[in-house]
Order: structure tokens, then C-alpha cells, then sequence
């Protein structure tokens, strides 16, 4: 695809407008505090897991309009979009299932039960996001089911934390493909509340995701977000955070009687998302004894449509509720204990065919108890211990653990090592089916299981860091949900015999280079395998090889930014079917590499342009067979801010 030249000539402005201007070191610490990996804030220097950081003024630098897009560089993660902007985006982490990295946003579970637990990434986009900070390794000991490959927590904005009045801002840009991108934010703060409420809607013409035809595939979304908190006192307060989505998103079906492949076709799909939460803390014994109590409540459907006439539809509310108590009986030293509760309901609808009838309604009940001890001693030894059970209604209880172990050698270099395993609930297919009047369900099904060992060294300089990671983690207990039972003359659900192994290094660095120029970059290796048979083979869409590069750079006004972030992207394998009755085949999707640039200024206090071209190099590729992805595209736009400097 190529680009306009009305888009270039904006683009060469705004970079004529920015490179003259002078440079200075520009270096920013990270926020010291996490919240995700622990069950209370802890120190980011105390943290004994993989941990990556994203903050705002990273994703302003990329101007990365989806989540997915920046999870590509996660040392670690691979992502697969199935086509153009809005279509279905999966991430997979280490090797891992999509399904089992477990989603929050500002606390709350978001992967979806009406998807088979998938958090459906096409639909987050980075409007209002103010932080995301993932951990890699099992989580399952602090965060349950879901959580068995990492945690993603998606922190949204929440008010300025100093000073009193109202700040925000508003944009708009366009570019390739007729996409306009636009929204705005409000953040207020008095002497006892905060808050901030923002909307975003992104619509695009999108482009052809099937290898042939001409068929423009587009996409909508508008995202509201609000968040209020509330200090009634130094030890009393509340919290209260919504997010409302609703996204339409063309989609091809499939050539199943001449290619197998993906082919242009009047199908689209609508959804909705919304997460809300409600929480409340009280601090006594000055603050040596923390408790708070959270209501959660997630609602998603998924509607799929055909010739504008509605085939199929999937929906889930899930309601949560948990109470935490933490005790820091000295400084360096906390015990932690929690009850969460869920009840999840799932709906699926549509017309019975041959193959059986999908209308069912299902429920599920899940209750965790969580205890874990964080301790740290003056020698430079760290360590914390987690264990947790989860109550299942439906199928076997199960347990988890972590244990991790960190030495500072000095003050600049530190080892540490973790261990643990993690644990993956049934998902509602899997306990009932796709068609309930030809599946039985087996009472005797368990979460599927894996433990994992990794081994880290982390060094910091004075303008720079170096963290490397070698991970280790088997997959038992897999659940085939497809399992036919010939006594029966139906299908079933099985845990299936075997290991699927997943291992490999993961190398991240960053260098302040003086001048205002920023560089940072990673490298992952993971061999991911799984039986068939007597042998072994490679678990389709995740790259043996892939990595990145970024470099940033601002002025020392601060007013200039230009980004350029390269990603590599290896071979890897997918499945394809081709028409009955010939077998599945394994099929190798070429390497590829993605450029993107961008550029800001800031023209007065209150005003900024800004730009970018993405797959600069007009790269060719397919994340998921047959799925063609966008060309080069560029984009341009301006931001407003009011309030600015409060």
C-alpha cells in the first residue's frame, strides 16, 4: 500500500519543524511502586519475577493507537492479528496458550468466558491508559486461573495526585485507509477526590485481510473510561473505575470447498465490553494493618453477523467479589492473606443445524484463598512465597504455589530465580461444548497444569541496564475439547496424556546515550513443543526468534520527540485445513521485520502536532495464514491540552 503524498508532505513538515532543534540527556526512572506482582504494592527493585513497564509517555512516543501493537516488543510475548486494525488479535506469552495470560484492567479480570477466556485484545485501545505492567511466569499463586502463563494489568488514568483543579486534553488524526482517530480527557482533583473521564472513537476503512478480491475489511471502536477515588481520611478511602467498549469489526469467511483459505465475504462481527469496579480500603495500627474489600463486575457479548442478518452470539457476566488483609509486622517483612469469589454465567444462541444445537445457558462458581509472605533482609537476600487454592463448582479443586529467591550482589547487580506452577480452568466449551445436544460433559476433567523455573541477572550502570532471563515450563493435563466417544456416538472433553514444553532466554536492555537519545531493545528465544505421537513438533504461531529495537529521541526543551522502533518477527508455523478430506498441514509463515517512525512537537504550551508511518518499509507478511496485513500506512494529527503545567 502506499502513502499519499499529502500524508508524506505532513509527515516532512513536522520532521523540518523538529530536527533543528538542540538535545540534552533526557533519562526518566521508572515509578518505583508496582501493584500486579504482588497482592499489595511492592518496591519495583524488590520484585523477583520478569517484569516489563510500559508507561504513558512510552505510548505517546510509539502513538500506538491498540494495546497489541506495543506487546509486540515485550521480551517474551508474540502476537498474532488475524488481518487489519480491529481484527482478532491474540498474544501469546513464553510459548503459552493465548488463553492463559490472564488480563486486568484496573484490577478487574477481563479475559472473556464468552471467547474461551481469550482476552480479545482488538478491542484495547491505548486511550486513557496510563501504565500497563506485565509479569511473565506463572501467576496463578496470587491471581487464580488464567493467570497460568502471566499477568497483563492495564492501569487507566486516575486523576492528578498533586494540586487541586482540572487538566486534560483532546486530539484528532486521520491518515491511511479514511481513519480518523479522536477523543479527550478530563482529569480533576480536589483536596479529597481525584478523577479522570475520557472517550475515544476510531473508525477505519481498513484494508483487504484475504490473500485475493478487493474487499475493504474496516473497524470501529468508542471506549468511555472513568475513575474516581476518594481519601476520606490518611486511612479511609474508596475507588470506584468504569470502561465501556463497543467495536464492529468486518471479517472474511473461508473458502472451504476450493483453497481453505480466507475469501471476501458480508460478515462482521459486534461487540461490547464493560468492566466496573467498586473498592474500599481501611489502614489502622498506623498503617501496619491494610484491609480492603472490591466488587468487580465484567459483562461481554460478542455478536456475529452474516449478510446483516445475525447468525451466532456469545455473552458472560461475571461478578466478583474479595476481601484482603496485609500485615507488614516490620518494615521488611508481610503477610498477606485474601478471598475472592466469581460467578460467571454464559450464554451462547443460534440457529440448530445438523451438526447440533448451540443455544445453551451455563454457569460457574470459583473461590480462591490466598496467603503470601514478601521478606527482605539487610544482606541483600529477597524472597516471597505464595500458595493458593482454588474451589471449583464444576471440576476439580486445584493448588498453586511460588517461590522466588533474589541476592543483590551490590548495588548495581542482582540475582534471583522463581519457581511455581500455574493452573488453567475449563472454559465453558470445553465443560459443555459448542452444540450441548451432542457432547457430554466429563465430570472428571481437570485445570490444566504447568511448573515453571526461571533464572535471572539483572545490572544497572550509570546510563544504562542489562536484564537476561532463562525460563523453563511444562504443560500437563492439556484439555482437548473435541474428543470423540464412539460407545456414545458423541463428543467429550479430555485431559490429554503428554508434555507440551515450553523454554528459552529472553535478553532486555536500555541505554541513556546523552544528547537526548534513549535506547532500548530485546531479544527472545523460545522453543515451544508439544507431542503427536511418538514425536515432537513446534507449537504453531510462536517464533523461535524475535526481538527489537528503539530508538527516542527528545530535545532539551522537551518540546521534540522522534521514535523509531524496529521489530523482528521470526519464522514460525500455523495450521491450515484444506478442503475435506485432505488432512490438516503444517505450514511456515516467513520472517518478517516492522519499522515504524513517528514524530511530535510541541508548538506552544497548549498545542502539539504529531505524525507517524507504520510498516515504513511496506513489509508483506501474515501473522496467521491466509491473512494479509496492512501495507504502510501513515497517519497525522494535533493534541490540545488545557489545564496544562496545574
Amino acid at each position: 500500500m502506499k502513502i499519499s503524498n499529502a500524508f508524506l508532505s505532513t509527515i516532512g513538515l513536522v520532521f523540518s519543524t523538529v530536527l533543528p532543534a538542540q538535545s540534552s540527556d533526557n533519562s526518566q526512572p521508572l515509578d518505583p511502586i508496582v501493584v500486579t506482582a504482588s497482592r499489595a504494592p511492592i518496591a519495583i527493585d524488590r520484585v523477583l519475577q520478569s517484569i516489563t513497564i510500559i508507561t504513558r509517555e512510552q505510548i505517546e512516543q510509539r502513538q500506538a493507537t491498540h494495546v497489541g501493537d506495543l506487546l509486540r516488543d515485550v521480551p517474551g510475548f508474540s502476537v498474532s492479528r488475524s488481518g487489519g486494525t480491529g481484527t482478532q488479535t491474540q498474544v501469546r506469552v513464553r510459548g503459552a496458550e493465548s488463553n492463559q495470560l490472564l488480563v486486568l484492567i484496573d484490577g478487574v479480570e477481563a479475559n472473556d468466558p464468552a471467547s474461551g477466556d481469550d482476552f480479545r485484545f482488538e478491542f484495547l485501545t491505548t486511550s486513557e491508559i496510563e501504565r500497563i505492567e506485565i509479569l511473565r511466569g506463572p501467576q496463578s499463586a496470587l491471581w487464580g486461573t488464567d493467570a497460568l502463563a502471566g499477568v497483563i494489568n492495564i492501569i487507566t488514568r486516575g486523576g492528578n495526585t498533586t494540586g487541586v483543579g482540572s487538566s486534560g486534553s483532546l486530539f484528532l488524526e486521520g491518515g491511511s485507509n479514511a481513519t480518523i482517530n479522536g477523543g479527550g480527557n478530563l482529569n480533576f482533583s480536589s483536596n479529597a477526590i481525584r478523577g479522570n473521564l475520557g472517550f475515544s472513537r476510531f473508525e477505519t476503512d481498513g484494508t483487504n485481510i484475504a490473500r485475493t478480491g478487493n474487499e475493504q475489511d474496516g473497524s470501529e471502536n468508542t471506549t468511555f473510561t472513568g475513575k474516581i477515588n476518594a481519601d476520606f481520611s490518611d486511612n479511609v478511602g474508596v475507588e470506584a473505575s468504569l470502561r465501556y467498549t463497543d467495536a464492529e469489526t468486518d471479517i472474511d469467511g473461508i473458502d472451504f470447498a476450493v483453497s481453505g483459505l480466507p475469501i471476501d465475504a458480508d460478515q462482521h462481527n459486534e461487540a461490547t465490553r464493560i468492566y466496573s469496579k467498586l473498592s474500599g480500603y481501611l489502614h489502622t495500627l498506623e498503617g501496619q494493618l491494610k484491609q480492603s474489600a472490591t466488587l468487580t463486575f465484567q459483562d461481554t457479548d460478542n455478536d456475529n453477523f452474516t449478510d446483516n442478518l445475525q447468525t451466532t452470539s456469545t455473552a458472560s457476566d461475571k461478578f466478583g467479589a474479595r476481601y484482603q488483609i496485609d500485615y507488614q509486622f516490620t518494615p521488611n517483612h508481610r503477610l498477606s492473606g485474601a478471598v475472592d469469589h466469581e460467578n460467571i454465567d454464559f450464554s451462547q444462541t443460534g440457529t440448530a443445524t445438523a451438526f447440533g444445537d448451540p443455544n445453551q445457558n451455563q454457569s460457574i462458581d470459583t473461590t480462591g484463598f490466598v496467603l503470601e509472605y514478601v521478606g527482605h533482609a539487610a544482606s541483600g537476600w529477597d524472597w516471597n512465597l505464595g500458595f493458593r487454592r482454588d474451589v471449583f463448582s464444576d471440576f476439580d479443586d486445584a493448588t498453586s504455589y511460588q517461590a522466588a529467591l533474589g541476592y543483590s550482589i551490590n548495588q548495581s547487580g542482582r540475582f534471583r530465580a522463581a519457581f511455581g506452577n500455574g493452573q488453567k480452568a475449563p472454559t465453558f466449551t470445553e465443560r459443555f461444548g459448542f452444540f450441548p445436544d451432542t457432547f457430554v460433559g466429563n465430570p472428571n476433567l481437570r485445570p490444566e497444569q504447568s511448573e515453571s523455573f526461571e533464572l535471572g541477572y539483572e545490572h544497572t550502570f550509570q546510563q544504562g541496564s542489562v536484564n537476561i532471563t532463562w525460563f523453563d515450563q511444562n504443560l500437563t493435563d492439556e484439555i482437548n475439547g473435541f474428543v470423540f466417544d464412539p460407545a456414545l456416538g458423541v463428543f467429550t472433553a479430555a485431559n490429554e496424556n503428554g508434555t507440551s514444553k515450553r523454554n528459552g532466554i529472553e535478553f532486555a536492555t536500555n541505554w541513556n546515550l546523552g544528547s537526548g537519545f534513549n535506547l532500548s531493545g530485546s531479544y527472545t528465544f523460545t522453543d515451544a513443543t508439544e507431542p503427536d505421537g511418538e514425536q515432537r513438533v513446534r507449537e504453531v504461531r510462536r517464533p523461535r526468534h524475535s526481538g527489537h529495537f528503539n530508538i527516542n529521541f527528545t530535545s532539551s526543551s522537551a518540546r521534540t520527540n522522534i521514535n523509531l522502533n524496529v521489530s523482528y518477527n521470526g519464522d514460525r508455523t500455523d495450521l491450515f485445513f484444506p478442503p475435506f478430506p485432505e488432512p490438516s498441514q503444517r505450514i511456515e509463515l516467513g520472517s518478517f521485520v516492522l519499522v515504524d517512525l513517528t514524530a511530535n512537537r510541541q508548538i506552544t504550551d497548549n498545542l502539539d502536532l504529531f505524525a507517524r508511518v507504520n510498516n515504513l518499509l511496506d513489509e508483506n507478511y501474515e501473522e496467521v495464514l491466509g491473512f494479509a496485513t496492512p501495507g504502510a500506512t501513515a497517519m497525522a494529527g494535533i493534541r490540545y491540552h488545557f489545564g496544562r503545567g496545574k
